[in-house]
């Protein structure tokens, strides 16, 4: 991680590394290998993977409240979010790319101070 990476985010070739280091540390991955080519297919595949509740809205609003929220993610996350297609939706709105990172680095922190952690790693 360069010293203007934030907190919790990587941009690596291989973060299988980075997996096997925090491995230990109780981490779990949650690999979106899928193409995500915009916030509807970024939500929904996070939903999925992550089994959150049905009735969460639409939005990152609403996708924050989920990543924040002990009981939809079953209890205080240590969770490595691995998206490894995301360049499309980055190009395509750059802002809501942006906002998403910003979200998850948010969560992150959030979690940080409850001893959980979530970080987001993007497969260069």
């Amino acid at each position: 991680m360069s010293a203007e990476e934030p907190k919790g985010l990587y941009l690596l070739p291989e973060p299988e590394r980075l997996l096997r280091r925090l491995e230990p540390q109780g981490f779990r991955l949650l690999r979106l290998a899928g193409p995500l080519a915009d916030q509807r297919g970024l939500e929904a595949a996070l939903a999925e993977a992550l089994a959150l509740p049905d009735y969460r809205g639409d939005g990152y609003d609403a996708l924050f409240d989920c990543l924040t929220d002990r009981a939809a993610l079953g209890g205080v996350p240590r969770l490595l979010l691995l998206l490894e297609d995301w360049q499309a939706f980055a190009a395509a709105d750059p802002a809501g790319w942006l906002r998403f990172v910003e979200l998850v680095l948010d969560a992150g922190r959030f979690w940080r101070g409850r001893g959980g952690d979530m970080r987001l790693c993007l497969r260069d």
